[in-house]
C-alpha cells in the first residue's frame, strides 16, 4: 500500500461528513427527545428554573447528553481501531496508520486499541481534553497532523 500524509482539506471534509452523519443519526434524534419534554416556548434562561421543578426529566436529559458523547466518541474510537478510518475518512481517501515504535507496531500498520483511544480523547467535553479543542486546529495547521497523532506516533494517510 502507498501512503502519503493527507491534505489539511480532506481531513477538514472528512470530519465535516462525519459530523453530518452523528447529527442525522445520533444528535438529531435525541435533541428532539429532550426537546420533547420542554414546554414549548420556556425560555432559555427559564430552563434552570424548569429543570429544578422537575428533577427527573432533568435525569433524563443528562442520561441523554452523557449517551450523545459516547456514541461520538464510540464512533470515531471504535472505527479508528477496527477499521482505520471513519466513513468521512472512507469518502475523501484516509485512513488513520501507526507510525511504529508504539507498542510495536510498525509503519503503515493499523492502529492498536489504545492508539485509537488516546488519539480520540479529544473529543471529550472534559477537562483537560477541551483545550485541545483550541490547540488541535492550530497545531493541525502548523504540523499538519493533529496534537494527539504526535503522541500516539499515528498518521492520517491518504491511500493511493
Amino acid at each position: 500500500m502507498n501512503f502519503k500524509i493527507s491534505l489539511l482539506s480532506k481531513r477538514f471534509f472528512a470530519f465535516l461528513i462525519d459530523f453530518f452523519v452523528l447529527n442525522v443519526i445520533i444528535l438529531q434524534p435525541l435533541s428532539l427527545r429532550i426537546q420533547s419534554v420542554i414546554p414549548e416556548g420556556t425560555a432559555f434562561g427559564d430552563l434552570y428554573s424548569y429543570f429544578n421543578q422537575n428533577p427527573t426529566l432533568l435525569s433524563e436529559a443528562n442520561v441523554i447528553s452523557i449517551l450523545i458523547i459516547v456514541l461520538f466518541f464510540s464512533y470515531f474510537f471504535l472505527l479508528d481501531w477496527l477499521l482505520g478510518q471513519t466513513l468521512g475518512k472512507k469518502v475523501m481517501g484516509l485512513v488513520v496508520v501507526s507510525k511504529g515504535n508504539f507498542l510495536y507496531a510498525h509503519y503503515g500498520t493499523k492502529v492498536t486499541i489504545i492508539q485509537a483511544f488516546v488519539r480520540n480523547l479529544a473529543l471529550l467535553p472534559l477537562f483537560p481534553f477541551v483545550i485541545l479543542w483550541i490547540v488541535d486546529p492550530f497545531y493541525l495547521v502548523w504540523k499538519g497532523k493533529r496534537v494527539s497523532d504526535h503522541y500516539t506516533k499515528t498518521d492520517v494517510v491518504s491511500v493511493h
